[in-house]
């Protein structure tokens, strides 16, 4: 028989674990509100649950590298955004107004583009160009009478 208070976890943690890692980004702090628990408990379970823990790092996995693919996308086809410029009021200057809204561009970055269309596409754009060429029987034998007349040459010059 184990001491102290009986564990608060149950099973359908991991999924829901998952789920909010993946879709919110939760850390550990958030997983803690959601499961009315401490931050150290969430830890403990990690430490406890292996299966808990997975879930917990495939969601993140999955939540950065969604993150990580959109903010690359954004960067190979270019894209708007509202530049915002908020000001104090002239009867409170604590409280913010937006004055101003600007839509901008940022076009597509070529080092972005670079990268894409080389992990895309890698034989077409790869830095590193293969050409072959075919030796015919015409050049063969040009070759070999080159290197018969350099032969004789060399014996001349000695």
């Amino acid at each position: 028989m184990t001491a102290g208070r009986p564990t608060d976890y149950q099973e359908q943690f991991v999924d829901m674990a998952y789920v909010a890692c993946k879709e919110g980004g939760f850390t550990d702090v958030k997983l803690a509100k959601l499961f009315n628990v401490s931050k150290s408990t969430i830890a403990n379970w990690k430490n406890e649950y292996p299966e808990f823990l997975d879930s917990i790092k495939k969601g993140k996995d999955e939540f950065n590298l969604a993150d990580a693919e959109d903010s690359q996308l954004k960067l190979v086809k270019g894209h708007y955004y509202y530049e915002i410029t908020k000001e104090p009021t002239v009867l409170d200057d604590k409280k913010l107004v937006v004055t101003k809204k600007v839509r901008k561009y940022i076009p597509p970055n070529p080092t972005s583009l670079i990268f894409f269309l080389k992990n895309r596409d890698p034989e077409r754009w790869r830095d590193k160009q293969v050409h072959e060429h075919e030796i015919g029987k015409d050049t063969l034998a040009h070759a070999e009478k080159l290197a018969a007349a350099r032969a004789r040459k060399q014996k001349t010059d000695d």
